[in-house]
């Protein structure tokens, strides 16, 4: 891996960890109401569905446009990179959510858990075989 690849995800590590802490420090400063919870579920549904729908467009612009000649331009960039760990992160939230029971299984979660768990696993693995390519040549 090069340097600008740890590097991006150095810094994609903190902005991920910063909106963690914001949803779940948001969720403590909530006011004791009937629906309390609700604007957290709201904001993370919400950022599930942007990150969700950046990976799919970077993935569809890697796998179409920067198919052969241009693999370096798309896969070293710092939205692909974050992305990649944006989505291993919600990955990791969505299973301990729903192992630990706090929603119920709907269409939804176990939709956008496939999102981020197939997303997250293309764009890393994307890295490494680059990696393994460029290793060969």
């Amino acid at each position: 891996m090069s340097q600008n690849f740890y590097k991006q995800v150095a810094i994609s590590q903190p902005i991920v960890s910063g909106w963690i802490l914001y949803t779940f420090f948001d969720y403590l400063t909530d006011k004791e109401t009937m629906f309390k919870g609700l604007g957290l579920y709201i904001f993370f549904l919400g950022s599930c569905m942007w990150i969700s729908g950046i990976s799919i467009l970077v993935m569809i612009l890697r796998f179409t446009w920067f198919r052969k000649s241009y693999k370096e331009v798309l896969c070293p960039n710092f939205i692909y990179v974050l992305a990649g760990v944006f989505n291993s992160y919600l990955t990791v939230i969505w299973i301990v959510i729903l192992v630990l029971g706090l929603i119920d299984l709907y269409f939804f979660s176990i939709g956008s858990l496939l999102v981020s768990l197939f997303s997250a696993v293309i764009i890393l693995k994307d890295f490494y075989i680059v990696k393994a390519e460029k290793d060969i040549r």
